[in-house]
């Protein structure tokens, strides 16, 4: 059985790249990147997260907020999250507070 394999490159700071392998199917294991939310407005549903890396703010939905009950993020809140590709650039997925 042969493997296939892909590669993406997603910027995460100026000058610097990430790459990131994947199986079909299964993505490696990768560490969660921790942040602060800039401001999050509940009535529409987004907001943005300030990585503690002094990278660009990245996209934050309701839709990856994890957690039961009314999904929301707080100013100033301490949260985990996976680092993935929106349509306008990065995005927050896997939300958790920490």
């Amino acid at each position: 059985m042969d493997l296939l394999f892909g590669y993406r490159f997603q910027q995460y700071r100026p000058g610097s790249l990430e790459h990131r392998r994947f199986v079909i199917g299964k993505q490696e294991e990768q560490e969660m990147a921790n942040g602060t939310v800039k401001w999050f407005n509940a009535e529409k549903g987004f907001g943005f997260i300030a990585p503690e890396d002094g990278s660009a703010d990245v996209f934050a939905h309701y839709s990856e907020i994890q957690g039961g009950g009314f999904r929301s993020l707080d100013e100033n809140q301490r949260v985990s999250y996976d680092l993935g590709q929106g349509a306008k650039g990065p995005q927050a997925t896997n939300i958790t507070a920490i």
